[in-house]
């Protein structure tokens, strides 16, 4: 083998072991912590039985035999993604639309396989950054007392400067925030493709972040996706990283000893391997004979597709490419550029786009609307100064059934209610219950089209429907007609495989704006 293809070799090893550390961190952290460390770590399920094995021999072994274990692992896993959607976090989709092009390109035969994926995944991580910033460019986000650019902002500010400083500065620092939020992930895009070098020690930084922040946004799981990814958008001296691993171990083991998680010290060793490799790397342009045009194209309108196009149409809501946005994905758009939810809008019967608003409920229903308190207490102190609301709505998080094992409870009796949500979300819920041999117990008043905002959602006045433990539905003590939403069926199958869409918490006093959700 020549030296190019040795190189290349190293190249696809190197991403092989950091792929291969990111599949593994959850069951890292099981083995750790007894739980998952990040409060958005993978799930773990008996798919893994298979997963794990695989992963790890393909990091072990060499040449064609750890081929072979990338590519059936990279199948493995995407048939696990499939198979719980769309309870998949945001990172998942991420990490499946690189692992769909790896899969392409090493299907195409063992020779060549680094130049038909390299530049097809960095393609694909350019719009997923452009497409997480691009959905922030809303009316809510960009209002610090909703954003949660001030959340996360204020949350790192409190528990890593000195209290003085933080203290001092924090007026202008929950007002910047959403601006300061939005600019840095502007500038990542730009830089990763403009300044490779420059864009991964941003990325990386910004991750680190990510990784670092208290709960409940304690994402480590999406700073391990990406960091195990970043290597992409080098060239083939991503391979120079693997002289420098002892250094990441070394990293790794005081990570731990600092922070008690495995999705940390996993960051903490796939950060220091992204960097040796950009600082080891002479960043000379990377040779494109054997690449593949068209599954880099391909791979691109896939993954723009996903990015910028399913909420404009409003096939997705959770795990899309909005995290952390304040995105109205439904009920009107607020964002500055482009609408959300055409197809709800043009097919209210198939979508059951009518909205509602839930006053009372009790059991799941409640427990997977709730408001969390934002640690350390010095963070909702700073935004309660800012008129921020000082807590965040997570029903994302309750309904992955995460925000537990990040050591933040949920509790019915922190039940954010009202909530406004659409009638395929509640028919949803309610089928679920159903099937699970729950009991449902809810009031809600059904919300005239023409209403947008929370602040109209609170002031509407309507009749009253509520729907008791024993499955009988009534309006004003009548009966409900046998058309009501509450005695419909679920949504078809075909639809909830991709959306799920959660509420709008309301909180007296609100305005235009939607609170921060996550």
């Amino acid at each position: 083998m020549g030296s190019a293809g040795a190189a290349e070799e190293r190249a696809l090893t190197a991403y092989g072991q950091l792929w291969a550390l990111y599949v593994l961190c959850p069951f890292f952290d099981r083995l750790l912590l007894g739980v998952a460390g990040a409060v958005d770590a993978r799930p773990l399920g008996p798919g893994d039985v298979v997963l794990l094995p695989l992963a790890a021999l393909a990091a072990l072994l060499e040449g064609r035999l750890a081929l072979g274990m990338m590519l059936l692992a990279h199948i493995v896993k995407l048939a696990m993604f499939a198979h719980r959607l769309p309870f998949v976090w945001d990172h998942e989709c991420w990490a499946a639309a690189t692992e769909v092009s790896f899969v392409l390109a090493a299907a195409q035969g063992e020779t060549g396989v680094v130049q038909r994926f390299w530049p097809a995944a960095r393609a694909q991580l350019l719009l997923l950054y452009a497409g997480a910033a691009f959905w922030k460019l809303n009316t809510s986000f960009l209002d610090h007392r909703t954003s949660c650019g001030t959340v996360i902002l204020a949350q790192v500010w409190a528990a890593y400067m000195p209290s003085t400083l933080a203290l001092d500065l924090a007026p202008m620092v929950t007002r910047l925030a959403p601006f300061a939020a939005l600019g840095g992930e502007v500038m990542l895009p730009l830089a990763m493709a403009c300044f490779p070098r420059l864009g991964l020690f941003l990325a990386l930084l910004f991750h680190l972040l990510v990784v670092l922040a208290p709960a409940p946004n304690f994402a480590g799981g999406f700073s391990v996706t990406c960091a195990s990814r970043l290597i992409l958008c080098l060239p083939w001296e991503a391979a120079s990283a693997l002289g420098h691993i002892s250094l990441a171990v070394l990293g790794a083991a005081l990570a731990v000893a600092f922070v008690r998680s495995a999705a940390f010290a996993t960051f903490a060793l796939m950060f220091l391997v992204t960097v040796s490799a950009g600082l080891a790397s002479g960043l000379q342009k990377g040779s494109n004979a054997g690449s593949s045009a068209a599954l880099t194209r391909c791979s691109a309108v896939g993954t723009f597709v996903y990015a910028f196009v399913l909420p404009v149409l409003g096939l997705q809501h959770m795990a899309s490419c909005s995290m952390y946005a304040n995105l109205k994905h439904y009920g009107g758009s607020n964002h500055l550029l482009m609408p959300t939810g055409l197809l709800q809008d043009a097919f209210p019967v198939t979508f059951g786009s009518e909205l509602l608003r839930v006053d009372e409920a009790a059991g799941l229903l409640a427990a997977q609307n709730v408001w969390t308190e934002i640690e350390p207490e010095l963070a909702t102190t700073f935004l309660r100064a800012a008129n921020h609301s000082g807590r965040q709505f997570v029903p994302y998080y309750a309904r992955m059934g995460s925000l537990e094992d990040a050591g933040v409870a949920l509790q019915e009796e922190n039940a954010a209610l009202p909530v406004v949500m659409s009638a395929f979300e509640l028919r949803r819920s309610l089928a679920v219950l159903r099937r699970s041999g729950q009991t449902a117990s809810l009031s809600y008043v059904r919300l005239p089209g023409d209403l947008q905002t929370p602040a109209e959602w609170l002031a509407h006045r309507g009749v009253a429907v509520r729907v008791h433990p024993n499955g009988t539905c009534t309006v004003d003590t009548k009966p409900c007609a046998e058309d009501e939403i509450a005695l419909q069926p679920p949504p078809p199958r075909w639809l909830t495989s991709m959306l799920l869409p959660y509420p709008y918490a309301l909180l007296p006093g609100d305005g235009k704006e939607i609170h921060c959700s996550s």
